[in-house]
């Protein structure tokens, strides 16, 4: 939700820099306004001193430059010290107002606060500093006399207040605009997923009612077959062929039931459903030495790594039972910041290789599936057994 609102964001809005790229630029920007305006006021007559009209200039823009930069650094806070800053502001440009009748300095810095104010503050307090805005310069025109009292800065501070609420509500407009892009994308996100899940049950149904069922069968067939062939002389070798076959069915009913687990959706997290092959395994061979080795620290992964080596962990093992039976197996996962490795090895086995159909598409499905997460698949024999080694990063790359 947050990556797809960042990028929302990024495309309606333009957002192309860094955050810290974007709060210097700000900065810039409000101290070179600060830096042009205190230059205006130094030039021009009667200038920046100690006494008199230079003196007032003096006093206005340091008070004026506290709350400009003041308002820089509380803009994003929420309280009355944000407030503050900006009425100093205002006080600051006001007491500009006399000395710089010329240039009027002192009536920008008042907009500029005003325009701020109403900008990011909530109307209501954004109101109540435009009134102070034009009640200063009011009284600060009228104080000395000039010819228009209190006009152009009034009507300047109103007419600031309105372009501010105009700036705010279109900033609003396109936050909204945003989450209902993020909302829109979320929710297509979603449905997508849903649809998903639904044909993947569904297939996981017809899985079930036709294969499972009929190995199901196969199998009591197969024991009724070997109960009759019991009782019949000499069909020692004929029973030995009907037990490996019910095994292989056995075998071929249990990896049904884990594809159907898988295209259901298995919640248990990796170690726990490698912890489950393991204990399964050692079920059917209880005098094989079996070995499991899990990181002291559960670590989340992304859902599609445990999902990629869940797979591989059950492919990995049913091809021990096929090629291997019998054979000792050690698993072992490991788990550090940027990778994940998933290590299955077996020794020499304990009984004749049985006849498979496999084909060996069971391991190209691995290699392809560890591949789309970038990641790196080795299988070979090593020693009297055979070794699987796979390790997949732990994040994935930008174009994932």
């Amino acid at each position: 939700m947050d990556e797809a609102r960042r990028t929302v964001r990024a495309a309606v809005s333009g957002e192309g820099r860094s955050e810290a790229l974007a709060v210097a630029a700000r900065w810039a920007v409000r101290v070179g306004l600060m830096v042009v305006l205190a230059y205006t006021v130094a030039v021009a007559s009667p200038g920046i001193g100690t006494h008199g009209l230079p003196g007032l200039n003096l006093l206005g823009l340091l008070v004026g430059a506290a709350g400009w930069f003041g308002w820089g650094l509380l803009r994003d806070r929420e309280g009355l010290l944000r407030l503050i800053a900006l009425l100093v502001g205002v006080v600051g440009g006001a007491l500009l107002v006399p000395g710089t009748s010329g240039s009027d300095v002192g009536v920008i810095l008042v907009c500029l606060m005003v325009l701020a104010a109403a900008s990011v503050v909530e109307p209501g307090p954004a109101g109540v500093v435009a009134v102070f805005a034009m009640a200063a310069v009011g009284i600060a025109e009228r104080f000395w006399e000039n010819l228009l009292p209190g006009g152009f800065a009034v009507l300047a501070a109103a007419a600031s207040y309105l372009a501010g609420i105009v700036r705010r509500q279109r900033l609003l407009h396109i936050a909204q605009t945003e989450m209902l892009l993020v909302e829109t994308q979320v929710a297509k996100e979603e449905q997508a997923r849903s649809a998903a899940l639904a044909e993947r049950a569904r297939i996981a149904r017809e899985i079930h009612d036709v294969l499972a069922h009929s190995m199901g069968g196969l199998i009591v067939q197969l024991e009724a077959a070997d109960a009759l062939l019991e009782t019949v002389p000499g069909a020692d070798r004929a029973r030995a062929c009907v037990i490996r076959a019910r095994g292989l069915a056995g075998e071929g009913l249990a990896e049904t039931r884990r594809a159907i687990g898988a295209l259901r959706g298995d919640k248990r997290s990796l170690p726990e459903f490698l912890s489950a092959l393991v204990e399964d395994y050692q079920a059917d061979y209880p005098d094989v030495p079996m070995s499991f080795e899990e990181p002291a620290e559960q670590s989340e992964l992304r859902p599609e790594v445990t999902l990629a080596l869940q797979r591989l962990g059950q492919e990995a093992l049913t091809n021990v039972r096929r090629h291997a039976p019998g054979a000792p197996v050690t698993v072992s996962l490991a788990v550090d910041e940027e990778q994940v490795e998933l290590v299955v090895r077996n020794g020499a086995p304990s009984e004749a290789e049985r006849t498979t159909t496999g084909g060996g598409y069971g391991l190209i499905g691995m290699r392809e599936r560890i591949e789309q997460l970038e990641g790196t698949l080795h299988a070979a024999a090593e020693g009297p057994g055979w070794t699987v080694r796979a390790r997949v990063p732990r994040t994935g790359t930008e174009g994932d």
